[in-house]
């Protein structure tokens, strides 16, 4: 902690400087770090988690030594991040500290398409609804839109107001408090969705809201919208982009025949964004700069080099007017008149011109028009030799490179400083961690910052086309020979290796303590190493990885084994609450997914890292319902290895027989039931082993489970058959069924129909058979909230009902604690109750915990104490050690239990949804 703490005062652990204080997470996280990499025994830091969906509180605690009271600063920080990023755009070189309160102020040029989209914004031209703005990096494409949208978007007009003075009144669009704009860099299109969603004011539905709702919504606005997207071709998934968002967008009518909105899209001239380009081109709505007439594009790049100088030391005076003017006209014509006609230019004149302005910050002025042609004409046509340029004239050039290169590698909003730093020195040996944090300071003008959700400073390239030529030349200048698009995967390759290597080494304690922004991005390192297959076969990065940036990944799978993590992930996120459960519950959802998806093995690895004595899944079996309404309703066992078999029944009127080894189905299910089966039981008769079935038609049905052949049936009841077991009763293997008003006694080997029933009753749901004082006895409950236990060789109650149960009671089963047979019950008042069969009374304070009602219980032994265990509708199995009352395990389900059993050698079975789970206790079996 110390060391910690004396970190924290040089750097605030790299918290932003608009944050005051340094945050709890990145605190402990830090901590973490250190303790689970000290040797010795394992040691793991615990902490309260937080919802990572909220924004982490802003505690107190500890002083961000680099904290700036810039109150522009934090407005600027609170705005979210697919619109904020339309401010970075509006100036090429923003500098978080040097421009930072005059945003947009070299904004100049243009003139041309500000007047025309500005006019089109404000609905004074009729349109299809489609605008696109083209052209190569750094043509001003992205500062276009940005002055567009700071100028009329209400958030950002307020945040740099000074923005709208700059524009001329023509170009000059009106602040719209119907206009919604997001910038697509390193998105998908539900992010891009829900930021629109937030911007116009609409219902956010739990689950968000899809392009097709979003459309719906804006359909109905009272007035005609905008929506700008810009930098589409930087997103995630560009052609999934196009289909999924754009083309959507593009398409929707109003009943009239208008456009739903008007719709503004960025984006570089590749052909896969050539549909859009012509849709547009039909409505004259294209406006590609790289077609710019070279006149205009002079003027323009004249006029914002003059802006640019202006605010550059040295050339911000009166008397240097002249000397600033000579030498912007220089540099455009440098830039425009003697540059060649590329037939797709990979360097666009204003990223080029205002990076070179940013190069002349650090030199001295020139003070005479001779020297301003004299420098003017040595302006670098591409943005490598600017930085090239400046790079050669550092003492200290391969540590700021190194630092450059490692952030060209970041991806989303960008990477920490501790991730830079440590990417760097694989660059450079000589980039040490303090050596890193200064070469941040040193090449901030070709950085953009953002602030992560725990505080911290991200970094990334101001441009992308500087970020892929540095991935291309990392530590060395940039030849016709070395110039490759494979260069970027043999650095990604080497990245990644680094990357991974030091989380399996512990450099960051283990993946519970490394940067959120290894969990969030990780994935997308290996994927441009074509590396993803190795990541998803680690569990642990399974674990604790960022679903929201994972899941739109895992069809990159390419082998068996990674598929099947993949699938087993994807599940999990979408079945289960995976995200906000603890570590010990999402290695639980993991090892049952893994049983689910066939591979038992590595659910019971996953599952034995829990606890020593826990239990692990034997196997899991979805059963093959028509619909996803159907479920798994009823279930017995029977048998032990080869020949122990499992029976479950279901919703749709079948049921299936499960090898109690395997998982695997058996022949084909009993089917005939008219409707759902709701009960059923297994009965050994003259050798052969009979699965008796009830339900909604009131018949009860047997069939022998090694052929499969019905065997017979009998009408018992009026209505619903809810609960079967097998008794010995008077000599006699007998069938004792509930359900309507009555149980009646059915023996399965002659057909026959047991002379009385036991009556009384009220619906009753559940039944369990057990003996006390050698007399075979039922006990039954019901919907009346009642307790009855009968002695079946004569019908007659041994007691009262009882009717402690606030409502419904669902479950029943039997077992015996200090010597005294005890039934144990639970249903709709979520409480789990005991019962004395000798006495009839209850017993002790009853079992809490479920949350929902309890629909199954069965009784085993763990070790040498009686057990309990219930399942129900809060999707949860809890273990209750009967001899001191408490919970001992709450095991998670993907979905609600409807039934239990333990078989014969100690497994449990578990109901849940569409699945039957068997699972097995290391240690010591039941």
């Amino acid at each position: 902690m110390a060391a910690v703490l004396r970190q924290l005062a040089v750097d605030g652990l790299g918290t932003d400087p608009s944050r005051r204080y340094v945050s709890f997470p990145a605190f402990a996280r830090r901590i973490a770090e250190r303790v689970e990499a000290m040797p010795g025994l394992p040691q793991r830091v615990h902490a309260t988690p937080l919802d990572p969906a909220q924004d982490v509180p802003e505690l107190p605690f500890f002083p961000n030594p680099r904290f700036v009271d810039d109150p522009q600063r934090m407005a600027r920080q609170a705005i979210e991040s697919p619109l904020r990023s339309f401010l970075d755009e509006l100036d090429d070189v923003f500098d978080a500290e040097h421009f930072l309160g005059r945003v947009g102020s070299h904004f100049a040029g243009r003139r041309r398409q500000l007047r025309t989209l500005a006019r089109w914004m404000d609905g004074a031209e009729p349109t299809s609804g489609l605008r696109v703005v083209t052209g190569s990096p750094g043509v001003g494409k992205s500062a276009l839109l940005g002055a567009l949208v700071c100028a009329a978007h209400p958030v950002l007009a307020a945040a740099v107001p000074h923005v709208r003075t700059r524009l001329e009144a023509a170009g000059c669009p009106s602040r719209n408090p119907y206009l919604g704009a997001v910038h697509a860099r390193q998105r998908r299109v539900p992010e891009l969705v829900d930021s629109l969603v937030r911007q116009f004011g609409l219902p956010q539905p739990s689950r968000g809201r899809s392009v097709s709702g979003l459309i719906a919504e804006l359909a109905g606005l009272p007035v005609t919208p905008v929506v700008v997207v810009d930098a589409v071709d930087e997103a995630l998934d560009p052609n999934r982009m196009i289909r999924d968002f754009l083309m959507p967008l593009i398409s929707a009518r109003q009943l009239d025949d208008t456009p739903v909105c008007r719709l503004l899209v960025g984006f570089r001239p590749w052909p896969e964004f050539r549909p859009i380009r012509k849709i547009a081109a039909q409505d004259y709505g294209l406006t590609d700069l790289d077609t710019v007439e070279r006149a205009e594009l002079r003027s323009d790049l004249g006029e914002y080099m003059q802006a640019r100088l202006a605010d550059v030391p040295g050339y911000d005076s009166a008397v240097q007017r002249p000397v600033r003017e000579r030498l912007a006209d220089t540099i455009a014509d440098r830039l425009v008149d003697d540059q060649p006609t590329p037939s797709e230019p990979e360097w666009g004149a204003f990223l080029v011109a205002g990076m070179f302005a940013g190069y002349l910050d650090h030199l001295a002025p020139v003070t005479s028009l001779e020297k301003a042609e004299q420098l003017g004409a040595t302006t670098p046509r591409s943005l490598p030799e600017v930085l090239e340029l400046e790079l050669g004239t550092r003492p200290d050039r391969a540590e700021l490179r190194a630092t450059l290169a490692a952030v060209a590698h970041a991806v989303g909003e960008g990477a920490p400083a501790e991730v830079v730093g440590f990417l760097a020195e694989g660059f450079c040996g000589t980039a040490t961690e303090d050596q890193v944090r200064s070469s941040l300071d040193a090449v901030r003008f070709y950085l953009r910052t953002t602030v992560e959700q725990d505080g911290t400073t991200l970094y990334r390239l101001l441009h992308q086309s500087l970020a892929d030529y540095l991935r291309r030349h990392p530590m060395s200048v940039s030849t016709a020979e070395t110039d490759g698009p494979e260069d970027i995967g043999a650095s990604s390759g080497a990245v990644f290796d680094r990357l991974l290597g030091a989380i399996r080494s512990g450099r960051w304690g283990s993946w519970s303590s490394v940067p959120p922004y290894l969990l969030r991005h990780v994935i997308h390192h290996a994927i441009e190493a074509g590396r993803v297959d190795e990541l998803l076969l680690d569990i642990e990065f399974l674990l604790h990885a960022d679903g929201r940036s994972l899941l739109p990944e895992l069809h990159r799978a390419k082998g068996a084994a990674a598929r099947l993590r993949g699938d087993m992930y994807s599940r999990a996120r979408q079945s289960w609450a995976f995200r906000d459960e603890s570590l010990a519950t999402r290695r639980w959802i993991l090892a049952i997914e893994a049983a689910r998806h066939g591979d038992a093995e590595l659910g019971r690895k996953i599952a034995s890292e829990i606890q020593p004595n826990g239990w692990v899944p034997r196997w899991a079996s979805t059963l093959p319902f028509a619909d996803e309404r159907s479920w798994v309703t009823a279930v017995a066992s029977s048998g032990t290895g080869r020949s122990g078999i499992v029976v479950a029944a279901g919703s749709d009127g079948r049921a299936w027989r499960l090898d109690m080894s395997t998982g695997e189905r058996i022949g084909k299910p009993f089917a005939g039931s008219g409707g759902s089966v709701s009960a059923v039981a297994l009965a050994d008769l003259d050798g052969r082993r009979l699965a008796v079935t009830g339900g909604a038609d009131g018949t009860v049905r047997a069939w022998d489970t090694a052929t499969g052949n019905f065997v017979g049936s009998a009408g018992l009841a009026t209505g619903w058959i809810n609960a079967i077991t097998c008794a010995e009763v008077n000599g006699h293997t007998t069938m004792v069924v509930c359900g309507d008003e009555a149980v009646r006694f059915w023996d399965p080997s002659t057909g026959a129909v047991r002379p009385g029933q036991v009556v009384d009753h009220r619906w009753s749901r559940a039944i369990a058979s057990t003996s006390v004082d050698g007399r075979p006895i039922a006990v039954t409950v019901s919907n009346d909230h009642a307790v009855r236990i009968w002695d079946l060789t004569d019908g007659t109650p041994l007691h009262p009902p009882s009717r402690d149960h606030r409502d419904r009671v669902y479950a029943v089963a039997c077992t015996v604690l200090d010597g005294d047979p005890v039934a144990v019950t639970a249903g709709d008042d979520f409480l789990v109750r005991l019962w004395n069969l000798r006495t009839g009374r209850s017993l002790r304070t009853p079992l809490s915990g479920h949350s929902d009602w309890i629909a199954a219980v069965v009784c085993t032994e763990i070790g040498a104490s009686p057990t309990a265990i219930s399942g129900g509708f809060d999707r949860t199995v809890r273990v209750w050690d009967l001899d001191t009352g408490l919970c001992t395990e709450v095991m998670k389900m993907p979905a609600p239990v409807w039934a239990l059993d333990i078989t014969s050698d100690g497994g449990l079975v578990i109901c849940t949804g569409q699945d039957v789970l068997v699972l097995d206790r290391l240690g010591k079996g039941c």
